[in-house]
């Protein structure tokens, strides 16, 4: 009920509908069914933003993750590339086994690296389509909340009405 709807109720109904306490209707059945949709609807907005902070820290995660592969890779370039010296030094008989098994290393270090990069545009633009829906399901908590309001001012008008007569 707005400022004006009040102040044009007659002064009588107007005292009585004052003196009235939301609680006096927590039972009511259009009061459980307005909590109940508050109460989904507020689910939903944390949701959303959970989403958002789960998106945001997989990606700080996945970030750090391929940092370290890089530097695994550079790392691992360096043994390969005295290994590789190493082995080729020996002899006339050259094993390349040990090579090969950083050479595997080192192909799945690049390949998430670049999974990461590749995959990061786009858990960017989930980010922000999720935190676009944390903005849009705002509003319906709002909108379940006023619902409530006009609800209760309901009860209390009509338990008003029924106390002057």
């Amino acid at each position: 009920m707005t400022d004006l709807e009040y102040r044009e109720l007659p002064r009588h109904i107007r005292e009585y509908f004052s003196l009235i306490s939301d609680t006096e209707f927590d039972e009511h059945p259009d009061v459980l069914d307005a909590r109940q949709n508050i109460s989904e609807a507020e689910a939903r907005h944390q949701a959303t933003i959970d989403r958002v902070s789960t998106y945001r820290l997989r990606l700080q995660d996945l970030e750090e993750q391929r940092g370290k592969a890089l530097h695994e890779i550079r790392s691992m370039t360096e043994k390969r590339t005295r290994l590789l010296a190493d082995l080729l030094l020996q002899g006339q008989s050259v094993d390349l086994n040990p090579d090969k098994d950083l050479q595997a290393q080192l192909e799945r270090h690049q390949l998430f690296a670049d999974a990461v990069e590749l995959a990061k545009p786009t858990i960017e633009q989930r980010i922000k389509e999720a935190a676009r829906a944390v903005s849009t399901s705002g509003p319906s908590c709002t909108s379940a909340e006023e619902h409530l309001r006009g609800v209760l001012d309901r009860l209390k008008l009509e338990e008003a009405h029924r106390r002057a007569a």
